[in-house]
């Protein structure tokens, strides 16, 4: 027994070296595999106008990496992407990579022949494929498509698209590509069919549709842009209401364009129906509405039971029903008609269902750009004041008995009254604007400005502004500049007392260097060189907000988030803009507080108002992965009246942005003063500042700083004694203020930072004129400042005109 456990023992031994052996075997097996596997080297062969560099950085390969067929598979998947390619071979050898591509043609011209009906001028914005670009196959066959969808809109049929590359004789790697059109043919649209109307004849149902004629058809349902379905739309409508005022409860409609024999017909299918009668009549309530009843609503309806069905009958006691709930302070009821038909008994069940809000009343009329009527006017031949509920007839009699005032009307026998209710949760707000009424050469709320300054360039501010009885407002301002400065639209739209979305994009257009540039490491020449050269610097910059707005007495709070996208491109730069830096995403929370309480002191001058206005701002760009930062501001107002048209004005403002996390307050970041924010100084004439090694007229570029402060006192003049017709304001003022700090200065020692209060002082005047609108001009005189660094300005002008 012993012997056969000692041969047991024996044999497990012998069993363990053996296998460790050939574990030793496998391990090196798999070393000498990986080893084979591993990439030393990649070469690429048959590119000419792409770099082995640029292809080997969008292939992201490292020459650590292992070779498999997972990695094969993506780097054959990527250059397929890349558009670049016709052709790739890929073969693994020896630890290297062999790459044999084939590129793609580049399209030096995209052609259009045989269009004899469109204007090529409306087709090439709609093309995917465009000049110097590689040649793409699926852009191609997407651009086929469009050119068919095109004559479609237009009313043509049996469009046919063909295309050809043609290889250029002179560079074999550039290619043409022509499409070719042949039109097809344009039907006539020869009139309206109707079938299934055995109620009432076609001509009686062609006079239904607004016009029937087939010069109309022709010119609606194909207009000169798109194939216009909503005319057969409304056309159907119409013949759905037309038989539902005939007690045809269920009839059912269907409008179709019928193409045959080269002609285009409009078809009406109709199913009519049998005609129906009012059955039961009910008003329910989807919410309690204090002081009234389903009955008190009900007598509005009773009518209806017995007689014949019809739409309009309905709609009237709809309307009557609406007024009655504005005659007690409900103006936003919402009534939703239930259509119950029985078939059997040929009766149709009416259910109003009724939902409202609170009562509303009327807490303020604030009275608008009412510069030659005086509030206590207006109020007086209102029928509403504060605290009344708000009624809809006595709303619409004051809008008459305000457009046909004698007084008013002898003082503006021109003009046009609105009245927009402003409504809340729980108050209504009537806000009565006064317009002149606009002449034939005038455009409504369209109002333009024109900077002019000798060193920046000419700069164009425009503001449209559309109003409708909605009370929904929409502002478009538009602010151009010529020089070396910004380009910024604006989009906001207002809505109540919620602001929704303010959007704006901006370029920056530098006049090309003319001298000469030398590469250097010195911050000075680089950003010099960028600031000059539009090739060398390109910034696109879109700002997009999305807050909200409420109010609450005088206090107004805004909050929110904003985010900025940055994609900035600049050569040769080593400090504050990298080499391609790339983009930037700048997203962080915003928030407002101003706290208001001014009052305009004449009706008809809007420069003087008595009071006080502060505003607090604070940004934190806290979730942004590579711009990181704290910013804030601080504004104040304050007016007095010194004399009887002598009035005192201070406004002052400061701010500071704070880097975050090792990042840096980055130039298009930092604050500047000049030109309006302090006049007698060039707009970022003052602060921190570099040498400028390229262009020796202009020996420094101010760069902006992280702190900035500045004050302004005017005494103002009304002339109002003169003529009312003229708003003429003369005034002069003191101005103080500065720019300082760098974050991280120790390491930008270029840039000279030289803290010092800036003041100068002057005099200037803002005008209303007839027919010409806003007009400024001012001018100032620096009394302290640097005399070697700054860029003063002195004179400003700033003119506005009512189009």
């Amino acid at each position: 027994m012993s012997k056969i456990i000692t041969l047991l023992i024996l044999l497990l031994l012998s069993c363990t070296e053996v296998r460790a052996i050939l574990d030793n075997v496998q391990d090196s097996k798999n070393i000498d595999s990986k080893k084979e596997n591993l990439i030393k080297n990649i070469v690429i062969t048959g590119n000419s106008k792409i770099s082995d560099s640029s292809i080997l950085q969008h292939l992201n390969i490292g020459k650590s990496e292992y070779f498999s067929l997972n990695l094969e598979k993506r780097i054959l998947v990527k250059l397929h992407d890349s558009k670049f390619f016709q052709e790739v071979n890929l073969k693994f050898s020896n630890n290297t990579i062999f790459l044999n591509v084939k590129e793609n043609n580049i399209v030096y011209k995209v052609q259009i022949e045989g269009n004899k009906e469109i204007d090529q001028k409306k087709i090439f914005p709609y093309l995917k494929l465009k000049n110097d670009e590689y040649l793409d196959h699926s852009k191609i066959t997407q651009d086929l498509k469009t050119i068919v969808e095109i004559y479609k809109s237009q009313g043509f049929v049996d469009t046919q698209v063909s295309y050809k590359i043609l290889q250029d004789k002179k560079n074999s790697q550039a290619a043409k590509v022509i499409y070719t059109i042949n039109d097809g043919i344009k039907p006539k649209l020869s009139g309206v069919i109707f079938t299934g109307n055995h109620s009432f004849s076609s001509e009686d149902l062609e006079n239904i549709v607004i016009n029937n004629s087939p010069k109309y058809l022709l010119g609606s349902i194909f207009s000169k842009d798109n194939l216009n379905k909503d005319i057969l739309y409304f056309d159907q409508i119409k013949l759905i209401n037309f038989y539902k005022s005939f007690s045809y409860a269920n009839v059912d409609v269907k409008t179709t364009l019928l193409y045959k024999d080269k002609k285009f017909f409009v078809l009406h299918s109709i199913n009519e129906g049998c005609k129906y009668y009012f059955g039961s009549i009910k008003v329910k309530f989807e919410n309690n509405i204090p002081d009234i009843s389903e009955d008190d609503v009900l007598k509005y309806s009773q009518a209806l039971y017995g007689k014949d069905f019809s739409q309009l009958d309905i709609e009237k006691s709809e309307m009557q029903m609406l007024e009655f709930f504005n005659m007690r302070g409900f103006p936003n009821v919402d009534i939703v008609v239930e259509n119950i038909l029985d078939e059997f008994n040929h009766m149709v069940d009416i259910v109003f269902k009724i939902k409202s809000t609170f009562r509303k009343y009327i807490e303020n009329i604030d009275i608008l750009n009412n510069y030659q009527s005086e509030d206590f006017v207006i109020r007086n031949n209102s029928l509403l004041h504060e605290g009344d509920l708000y009624n809809l007839n006595l709303y619409n009699k004051s809008l008459k008995l305000l457009v046909q005032s004698e007084h008013n009307m002898l003082l503006l026998p021109s003009r046009k009254i609105f009245a927009l209710p402003n409504i809340n949760k729980f108050y209504s707000d009537l806000i009565i604007t006064e317009q002149r009424k606009q002449s034939s050469q005038d455009r409504k709320g369209l109002s333009t400005s024109v900077d002019f300054n000798s060193q920046n360039g000419v700069g164009i501010n425009a503001r449209l502004v559309d109003s409708s009885f909605l009370g929904k407002s929409l502002f478009l301002d538009i602010n151009g500049y010529w020089g070396n400065s910004l380009n910024k639209y604006d989009l906001s739209l207002i809505k109540d007392n919620f602001l929704l979305t303010n959007s704006k994009l901006g370029f920056l257009f530098d006049s090309k260097r003319t001298k000469n540039s030398k590469e250097s490491s010195s911050l000075g020449q680089e950003l010099s060189q960028a600031k000059k050269d539009f090739h060398h610097y390109n910034e696109r910059l879109f700002k997009n907000k999305i807050f909200l707005q409420t109010y609450k007495d005088k206090i107004s709070f805004v909050w929110g988030t904003y985010w900025n996208i940055l994609d900035i491109s600049i050569l040769n730069q080593k400090y504050f803009f990298q080499k391609d830096e790339g983009k930037f995403t700048d997203i962080g929370l915003d928030f407002d507080m101003s706290y208001e309480n001014t009052k305009q002191v004449f009706v008809y001058n809007p420069f003087i108002k008595e009071g006080f206005r502060t505003l607090c701002n604070f940004k934190a760009s806290i979730f942004s992965p590579n711009i990181k930062y704290l910013g804030s501001a601080f504004e104040l107002f304050w007016g007095k009246k010194l004399f009887t048209n002598i009035f005192l004005k201070t406004t002052a403002h400061a701010g500071l942005a704070l880097p975050l996390c090792d990042n840096e307050i980055r130039v298009f970041q930092r604050f500047n003063l000049g030109d309006m924010s302090l006049r007698g100084f060039k707009e970022d004439g003052v602060g921190p500042y570099i040498k400028d090694s390229f262009d020796s007229s202009s020996s420094k570029i101010h760069v902006g700083g992280n702190y900035t402060y500045n004050a302004s006192l005017e005494i103002l003049f009304d002339l109002n004694f003169i003529s009312q017709k003229f708003v003429i304001t003369p005034l002069g003022f003191i101005d103080m203020g500065s720019v300082f700090g760098i974050s991280n200065a120790d390491k930008y020692p270029e840039i000279i930072d030289n803290f010092s209060n800036r003041i100068s002082c002057g005099l200037g005047a803002r005008m209303i004129l007839p027919g010409l609108g806003l007009l400024e001009f001012g001018y100032g005189i620096p009394i302290k400042y640097d005399e070697n660094n700054d860029n003063t300005h002195s004179f400003h002008f700033n003119i506005g005109l009512s189009l």
